[in-house]
């Protein structure tokens, strides 16, 4: 095992998770990659708001929680990846073309509207990437 991709989001799960990955990396000696993927923005042209705007803003943020990491590991070299586009299918493009040998995400647990409404993303990644998947618990800390 040479590189461990960590994929974030705003979560608060997604940043526990990417310090678990992280310290894992570390004490292994491995490649760090980092990605949080923006999906596509339809903006709102009522508000003057255009799509490439709203990616824009969408990509600053993720840029933003990949400092945030940066910051409480300044001595850690990260790739890092902001791709546009399906979660899924970005972070599988990632895994291929970089190379990665295990995935870490955060786990969130989500209300019932939540479940019946959205994609679960731990489920899609599972049914479509082809190393191991490693999933924080949410309430994981440290």
């Amino acid at each position: 095992m040479k590189k461990v991709l960590i994929g974030i989001d705003k979560s608060e799960s997604a940043f526990n998770a990417a310090k678990y990955g992280i310290n894992y990396a570390v004490a292994n000696n491995l490649e760090i990659g980092i990605v949080e993927v923006s999906n596509y923005a339809i903006g709102n042209i009522d508000a003057g708001v255009l799509p490439e705007e709203a990616d824009k803003t969408n990509q600053s943020q993720s840029k933003a929680n990949v400092g945030r990491l940066k910051a409480l590991f300044p001595d850690v070299v990260m790739k890092e990846f902001e791709p546009i586009g399906k979660p899924v299918d970005e972070i599988k493009k990632i895994i291929e073309g970089w190379g990665a040998d295990i995935l870490i995400i955060g786990h969130q647990t989500h209300g019932l509207l939540h479940k019946v409404f959205s994609t679960n993303i731990e489920e899609e990644l599972v049914n479509h990437i082809n190393i191991p998947l490693l999933i924080v618990p949410e309430k994981w800390c440290k």
